[in-house]
C-alpha cells in the first residue's frame, strides 16, 4: 500500500494519516485524519465555496489546509457524492468474472447518455440470480468530475490513492460502528447534506442500492412544511424503486444520519409518523473519532455535512468501489509488475552471486589445498628421487650378487650332460637369458641324447634343436648342430 510523502514521494506505513478531498455542490470539502498507534482521529475539517474561484485559488486553499495540519505523510482519498454519479442495478447473463467485465464494458453506453471515453465506471457483484445471472451495482461517473480532482491535486504534486463512492464509505463505516444494532435484513441509511440527500440501502455492510434526492437542509430551512412532505414522498418513491429492482429483501429500518436541529426535531418525528417502517436518528458526530476542534466545526456548520469526507477517510481500505481513471489503473498494474520483475531480477542475481560465491569458495579451497599439496609434493619428490636412486643401486647390487657365478654354473651343467663324442665349437649368450650352442657329433643320436639330458636339468626351461647338417670330415660322416637353450632362472627374474 503506497503512501504519499510531500517530501519523499510514496512509501509504506501502518499508522497512516489520511487526507480527503471532495467537490460537492460548488463547495470544496477537506478533511484530515491522524493515525497513531492503530487509532484514527479526525483532526481538522474545512468547507469552502469555490464557485467563483479559479483553480489556482483552489490549489492555495488545499495547500494552506495541509500546512495547517502540518501534513507530511498521508494517503490521499477523493470522494464522489451520489448526485455526481449515475447508479444502476442490473443483471448480467454470466457468472464468469471476465465475461461480466467484458459485458459491462460493451453495454455501458446503454445505461448513460455519455460516450465510453467520457465516463469512469466501477461495479460490485451483489449475488447470483436464477443460477445464471449476476446482480451488479454499477456506478458511472463523468470523467470530468474525477479529472478535476486529479488536476487540482496534481498541481501540488499529489496523486490520489483511491477515489471512493461516498455512499459506500458511509454504510461500511456505520455497519462496523453500529454492528450490534444492525438487523440481518437490509436497512436504509439517509445522509442529508446541504442540497442533496443520499438514500442508500445496505445489506450486511455492503451497498446494494443508492439514489440521490435533490432536497437538502437548505430546502428544509427555507420551507420546512413543504419540503418535508416532498422529502417523505421521495423516501417512498426511492423505496418503491428499490423493491421494483428485486435486489434484496425489503428494508426493515430507516436510519437518518444527521447533526442539524431541524432534522432531529422536525424531519425525524415527521418521517417516523408517516412512513411504514421504523425510523431512527443517529447523531453522527458522536459516532465518529473527532477531535474537539473537528467536532466544533461540524456543529458550527449550518448546512454542510462532512460525513462523506470523514467516512471515506476512515473506511477507504474496506470499500470496493474505486473510481480512478483506467489509465491510472493500467499504470499502477504496470508499476506493480515492474516492481515484481525488479524483485525477481534481484533475487535471481542474489542467487547467482550466492552460487558463484559458493563454487568460487570451493574452488579457492581446492586451489589452496592443491597448492599446499604441490609444495609438499616438491619436497617429498626430491626425497623420493634420492630414495629411488639408493633403491636402484641396491637392486643392481642384488642382481649382481644373485647372478655372480651363475654362468659358470650353467656351463658346468652343460658339460655334465655333454656326450664324449660331441664337440662344442661355439657358445653364445644374449640379454634375454638364451644360450646358443654350435657343435659337431659323430651321429644324430648323440645330439638327441645331449638335448634330452639338458631338458632334465632344473637350470634350463626349454632346449630346442634349431639346425642339423651332415658332412664329411676326414672321410668320416659327422653331423653339425645348433641348439637354443632358455635358462629358467633368468626367465623368472624377467616375470618378476
Amino acid at each position: 500500500m503506497n503512501l504519499f510523502n510531500r517530501k519523499k514521494g510514496f512509501f509504506s506505513s501502518r499508522e497512516a494519516d489520511v487526507f480527503i478531498l471532495e467537490f460537492n455542490s460548488g463547495n470544496l470539502r477537506l478533511a484530515y485524519i491522524k493515525g497513531f498507534r492503530g487509532k484514527k482521529e479526525v483532526v481538522f475539517l474545512e468547507n469552502k465555496d469555490i464557485q467563483t474561484l479559479s483553480e489556482e485559488d483552489s490549489k492555495e486553499i488545499v495547500n494552506s489546509f495541509l500546512e495547517k495540519v502540518k501534513a507530511e505523510s498521508f494517503y490521499t482519498i477523493c470522494s464522489i457524492p451520489p448526485h455526481l454519479a449515475i447508479s444502476k442495478n442490473i443483471e448480467v447473463p454470466s457468472l464468469d468474472p471476465k465475461e461480466i467485465d467484458d459485458i459491462m464494458n460493451l453495454q455501458i453506453t446503454k445505461h448513460t447518455p455519455y460516450s465510453r471515453e467520457e465516463i469512469i465506471i466501477d461495479y460490485v457483484k451483489l449475488g447470483v440470480y436464477q443460477r445464471s445471472y449476476t446482480k451488479v451495482l454499477l456506478i458511472i461517473v463523468p470523467r470530468e468530475v474525477v479529472r478535476r480532482q486529479y488536476q487540482l491535486l496534481g498541481k501540488l504534486g499529489i496523486e490520489p490513492y483511491k477515489v471512493c463512492f461516498s455512499s459506500e464509505s458511509i454504510v461500511k463505516f456505520f455497519y462496523k460502528t453500529l454492528r450490534h444494532q444492525q438487523p440481518k435484513y437490509p436497512f436504509i441509511a439517509v445522509n442529508i447534506d446541504s442540497a442533496f440527500t443520499d438514500f442508500a440501502v445496505s445489506s450486511q455492510g455492503n451497498l446494494i442500492f443508492v439514489r440521490s434526492i435533490p432536497i437538502g437542509i437548505q430546502h428544509l430551512k427555507t420551507d420546512s412544511v413543504r419540503f418535508r412532505e416532498k422529502f417523505k414522498e421521495e423516501m417512498k418513491k426511492s423505496l418503491e424503486v428499490y423493491k421494483s429492482e428485486g435486489i434484496e429483501k425489503t428494508p426493515v429500518r430507516l436510519v437518518i444520519l444527521g447533526w442539524e436541529k431541524i432534522v432531529k426535531e422536525e424531519l425525524f418525528p415527521y418521517l417516523n409518523s408517516n412512513l411504514d417502517l421504523p425510523v431512527d436518528f443517529v447523531f453522527y458526530p458522536e459516532q465518529l473519532p473527532l477531535s474537539s476542534q473537528a467536532k466544533d466545526i461540524i456543529l458550527a456548520s449550518e448546512h454542510t455535512s462532512f460525513l462523506n469526507v470523514i467516512t471515506s477517510g476512515l473506511s477507504f481500505s474496506d470499500t470496493q468501489f474505486n473510481l480512478i481513471p483506467e489509465e491510472v489503473k493500467l499504470r499502477r498494474v504496470f508499476e506493480e509488475k515492474s516492481k515484481e520483475i525488479v524483485k525477481m531480477g534481484v533475487m535471481v542475481m542474489a542467487i547467482f552471486i550466492f552460487i558463484c560465491l559458493f563454487f568460487g569458495g570451493r574452488l579457492y579451497l581446492k586451489m589452496f589445498y592443491f597448492h599446499r599439496l604441490n609444495e609438499k609434493f616438491k619436497s617429498i619428490h626430491k626425497e623420493a628421487e634420492k630414495v629411488e636412486g639408493e633403491f636402484n643401486k641396491i637392486q643392481w647390487l642384488r642382481r649382481y650378487l644373485t647372478k655372480r657365478g651363475y654362468s659358470l654354473e650353467v656351463l658346468g651343467e652343460i658339460y655334465n650332460y655333454l656326450p664324449k663324442k660331441v664337440k662344442i665349437l661355439e657358445i653364445g649368450f644374449d640379454s634375454q637369458g638364451t644360450f646358443s650352442i654350435k657343435g659337431t657329433a659323430d651321429n644324430l643320436g648323440e645330439i638327441i641324447s645331449f638335448v634330452e639330458g639338458l631338458n632334465k636339468s632344473s637350470l634350463f626351461e626349454e632346449v630346442k634343436t634349431t639346425h642339423t647338417a651332415k658332412r664329411k670330415e676326414d672321410e668320416k660322416d659327422v653331423t653339425d648342430f645348433e641348439l637354443v637353450i632358455k635358462i629358467a632362472k633368468v626367465l623368472r627374474e624377467r616375470k618378476e
